[in-house]
């Protein structure tokens, strides 16, 4: 029955590579990639302890995105079959064609929440994937090799490992201000403040040796970047995704 009741939209206008782009579109898995979650949700938490936390959040949220749709995609398929029967059923024209509207309109609506579905289980199973990288490479254990499991819980250790977190992100943003703006931002100093003394220092010692570290490592990579632009090894681009690096450079000869 759904072949005798469904829309498609008006496609006269396109070209045979306007329809496969427009199929793509709707095919494509569009969620998180892996890369992003990696990089960009992970390694954006400064600490190994952090990163596991917070990859465990996404985790427990993608679960419960795919036991929510699960139960939106039952709904969707009872309520295709209510619309089948009222079609059946139906007593007069009206009746007949709203009936149909609701069995095209939910079975659209199915179609895409197992598009969603199955993005969620990407996902899901790419979150999996950065957390066995974590074991396979060691961060998911702390330094005394205790499984980071075993701190999901644990009060006292959690507080220990939350402070260690705050102190190195807060010194990394204190760092980032004085590379950026020569001192410490308000807010920053502000968050730092609220420390205890011994804490704040530390997460200050941290900030400067970071911030003077990065800038050398700038300072010499500048030096090579505009050697290399001198002799002609990499050409000046005001685009950036037209730049080649030195060494990139060198290993394309």
């Amino acid at each position: 029955m759904s072949n005798d009741y469904e829309f498609a939209t008006d496609k006269s206008g396109l070209s045979e590579r306007n329809l496969e782009l427009l199929q793509l579109a709707v095919d494509t898995d569009h969620g998180t990639p892996l890369f992003k979650i990696r990089h960009f949700v992970g390694d954006a938490q400064i600490t190994s302890y952090a990163k596991y936390k917070q990859i465990l959040l996404e985790l427990r949220a993608r679960e419960e995105i795919i036991e929510q749709t699960l139960v939106t995609i039952e709904k969707n398929k009872a309520t295709i079959e209510l619309a089948r029967e009222q079609i059946e059923e139906a007593t007069s024209p009206a009746r007949k064609k709203l009936a149909e509207l609701d069995f095209i309109s939910n079975t659209n609506d199915l179609m895409k929440t197992e598009r969603r579905l199955s993005m969620a289980y990407t996902e899901r199973e790419n979150f999996l994937k950065v957390l066995d990288e974590m074991y396979e490479t060691g961060q998911a254990y702390l330094a005394d090799g205790t499984d980071m499991r075993e701190a999901i819980g644990n009060t006292a250790l959690d507080d220990q490992l939350e402070a260690e977190h705050w102190t190195y992100r807060l010194a990394k943003q204190a760092a980032l201000d004085i590379m950026a703006y020569g001192h410490i931002g308000t807010g920053n100093m502000e968050a730092i403040s609220m420390l205890n003394s011994e804490q704040a220092k530390d997460t200050l010692q941290l900030a400067i040796a970071y911030s003077h570290g990065v800038k050398g490592a700038l300072g010499q990579l500048e030096a090579e970047v505009l050697e290399a632009m001198d002799s002609g090894r990499i050409d000046s681009t005001m685009k950036i995704e037209e730049q080649i690096t030195p060494r990139k450079k060198e290993l394309e000869q």
